[in-house]
């Protein structure tokens, strides 16, 4: 499958046939470029797409990129996460991870968002043969952010949302070593002005 288009090479050791964007400071022009990346590495491909948030859980959060975008897909929630109502058997990121198994019946692409793309990751490692695309957005994709310079965005988000299921802070698997199995062409797309997760420079 080809690149993505509209972005730059990313020379990764961690995933084959990557690409990534930078969203250069400022929010609307962010925005903007957001939109045409998803865009462009998405809307050719005439493929089902899901649509995972990050920690904020809410299926709102990705709906007017996809609308900007002209992409019709499925929107999940999270459980339990910020303000959205706790479900029996929702405890803890492998449960998520089930969740978004359950819509994957056919080639999708997802889309994805901060923690949403650690999910995105897995399912991607679990069901390589139907995961044909990722674009994943200012995410931690299951590697060790506090090694790599990132802030820990957890006191924040519960001084936010004190309701908030307490397993989201919970340690997660690194993921170093499986990522560079993922086979499906990937758009990073970073804030350049990030706290969390720090823009991976070129040397």
């Amino acid at each position: 499958m080809s690149a993505f288009p509209q972005s730059r090479p990313y020379t990764s050791h961690l995933v084959p046939a990557v690409r990534h964007q930078v969203l250069r400071h400022g929010r609307k022009r962010a925005y903007l470029q957001s939109f045409n990346a998803i865009s462009a590495a998405i809307r050719s491909t005439m493929l089902k797409t899901l649509f995972l948030p990050g920690a904020a859980g809410s299926t709102s959060y990705w709906k007017p990129a996809a609308t900007r975008a002209e992409i019709e897909g499925v929107f999940l929630a999270w459980p339990g996460l910020r303000a959205e109502k706790r479900q029996r058997g929702i405890d803890g990121i492998d449960d998520l991870v089930a969740l978004a198994a359950k819509e994957i019946t056919e080639p999708v692409n997802i889309v994805a968002q901060s923690m949403g793309g650690l999910i995105a990751i897995r399912l991607a490692l679990a069901l390589p043969h139907l995961v044909k695309r990722l674009v994943l957005a200012v995410t931690s994709g299951g590697v060790p952010i506090a090694d790599l310079g990132g802030s820990d965005w957890r006191p924040d988000y519960f001084d936010a949302f004190p309701n908030a299921a307490a397993w989201i802070a919970e340690p997660v698997s690194d993921l170093s070593s499986q990522i560079p199995a993922i086979r499906a062409p990937t758009l990073l797309l970073w804030g350049d002005a990030d706290p969390i997760r720090r823009f991976p420079r070129r040397e």
